[in-house]
């Protein structure tokens, strides 16, 4: 049986609730700005779209940064920095926003203030989910999928892809790279957007607190 609470503690590279303060402190300075769409499936909700472009102030020490408006963090992890001596670094948040949409988010997080900005979304089919979230805390679901960071074709495949997979039969306990990916998507580093691309080659990571190897 999955040890569910550990997997999220452990997943990612680096999750992105080591950048922030614990929960008790009280939040930043300052407000987030009003997004502006410049990316979006046109079949996002209204409310998620709305929060493409939002930027998020500073992060002040000894508070709270400000959050997205709704949106309560289940999974997340740093995907790539800027190759621009660490300006920013990308990563994304996987959660529930407005208590109704299973959604991740791809962010920027700028250095060395950490102001964020919300670069685009997308939806996840909640059902299939391997989590979901019971009075505001992650609890284990029926689904196998869960959003992987790390995805490739190959060793020498730069390319920041994230995919919906599902873990090789026989290997639900333990870490391992995955061919069963029901969707995938590339950031593109020009746009700043989400782009579905075809999953044949890929693999993506999946996360345990064991190596199968």
């Amino acid at each position: 049986m999955k040890m569910f609470i550990k997997i999220l503690i452990t997943f990612g590279v680096v999750c992105l609730s080591q950048i922030a303060t614990a929960d008790s402190a009280p939040i930043a300075v300052g407000t987030a700005s009003v997004g502006k769409a410049q990316c979006g499936n046109d079949s996002l909700p209204s409310e998620v779209k709305a929060l493409i472009g939002m930027k998020l102030p500073p992060k002040v020490a000894g508070m709270k940064q400000a959050e997205i408006p709704g949106f309560i963090e289940v999974n997340g992890a740093v995907l790539a920095d800027s190759g621009e001596k660490n300006i920013s670094v990308l990563a994304y948040s996987e959660g529930v926003l407005d208590g109704e949409w299973a959604v991740f988010f791809v962010e920027r997080i700028y250095n060395p203030d950490r102001t964020k900005e919300v670069l685009d979304a997308r939806i996840l089919p909640a059902n299939l989910l391997d989590w979901r979230l019971v009075n505001g805390k992650p609890m284990e679901n029926n689904g196998q999928y869960r959003l992987s960071g790390r995805c490739h074709a190959n060793g020498e495949d730069t390319r920041v892809i994230l995919g919906l997979i599902k873990p090789e039969r026989g290997k639900e306990d333990c870490g391992h790279f995955s061919r069963r990916i029901k969707q995938a998507w590339e950031m593109d580093l020009k746009s700043s957007c989400l782009v579905p691309i075809a999953i044949q080659g890929l693999k993506c990571e999946y996360i345990t607190m064991n190596d199968c190897y």
